[in-house]
C-alpha cells in the first residue's frame, strides 16, 4: 500500500490539483518566509551573473576545494550551472515540498530551509567568485 502512496507523486497531476497544494504550502509562515528568501537569492543569483557575464574572464575559479592552480578554473558557459542549477533544485524542492506539505508538515518545511540554504551558499560562491575577479 506504502509503495502506491510513493507512486502517486509520479502520475501526471493536473494543474488545479498542483497549484492548491502550492497554495497550502504558502499559507505557512514558516514556508512562505522560506520560499521568498529562496526565490530572492535565487533571482539575485541569476541577475548578478546576467549583469556580469560579459565582464567575465574565460576561465574562473569555481573548485575551491582543489589544489590551487588551474585545476580549480572553469569556463564561463560551465560557470552558469550555479545558478541554473539553483533554480532547478528550487523547483523540485518546492514542487516536492507542497506535494508532502498535507501529509509530512516537518518534512515539507525541512525541503523549504534546505532550499534556502542551498540558495545561500550558492549566492556566497558567486560573490566570492566575483570578488576574486573584480576586486
Amino acid at each position: 500500500m506504502a509503495k502506491i502512496e510513493q507512486l502517486k507523486f509520479f502520475k501526471q497531476s493536473s494543474l488545479k490539483k498542483v497549484q492548491e497544494e502550492f497554495n497550502n504550502l504558502i499559507f505557512d509562515l514558516s514556508s512562505k518566509k522560506s520560499i521568498r528568501l529562496s526565490l530572492f537569492l535565487t533571482a539575485l543569483n541569476l541577475i548578478l551573473v546576467a549583469i556580469f557575464f560579459k565582464k567575465l574572464p574565460p576561465e574562473l575559479p569555481l573548485f575551491y576545494s582543489r589544489p590551487w592552480g588551474e585545476s580549480q578554473l572553469v569556463t564561463k558557459n560551465q560557470f552558469l550551472i550555479l545558478p541554473s542549477g539553483g533554480l532547478l533544485i528550487l523547483i523540485i524542492n518546492l514542487r516536492l515540498a507542497s506535494f508532502l506539505f498535507s501529509r509530512e508538515l516537518i518534512l515539507a518545511k525541512i525541503i523549504t530551509w534546505t532550499t534556502t540554504v542551498i540558495s545561500l551558499l550558492i549566492s556566497i560562491s558567486l560573490i566570492k567568485t566575483f570578488l576574486i575577479i573584480f576586486f
